[in-house]
Formats: structure tokens, sequence, C-alpha cells
């Protein structure tokens, strides 16, 4: 199935089975890169977050494990 809807969205597919998924995914499309848009928009106009301290990050720590 994951192969399928990769194909599907990658242009391979062009059955109707395919263009109704397609048909069906874009509103959501849209959805998100208007999502998209208006969080660049936010942080374009705010400008990012200036901590009034030095911040060590440290990325990738997981608890409990990872697979």
């Amino acid at each position: 199935m994951k192969q399928y809807l990769l194909s599907v969205m990658k242009g391979q597919k062009s059955s109707f089975t395919a263009q109704l998924i397609m048909y069906l995914l874009l509103p959501w499309s849209l959805l998100y890169g208007l999502g998209v848009f208006c969080h660049r928009l936010y942080y374009l106009l705010k400008g990012a977050y200036k901590a009034p301290k030095p911040v060590i990050s440290i990325g990738n720590i997981t608890v409990g494990g990872s697979r």
C-alpha cells in the first residue's frame, strides 16, 4: 500500500483510483501549504525568540530507548 501511494504521489500511476486519491488529497495539501505559509510569515514579521541568557541545546536525547 505504501509503495502504491508513493507511486501515485510521484505521478507514476494514472488509473482512475490514483486520480481519485490525488483529488481527495488536494484540499488537505492546500490547507497544509496555507499553514506553512502562515507559520513562515509569522516568523518573518515577528522574528525568532531571543533568549536573555546563552542557551546550550542538546539534541537526540531519548528516554527509555529508541527503535
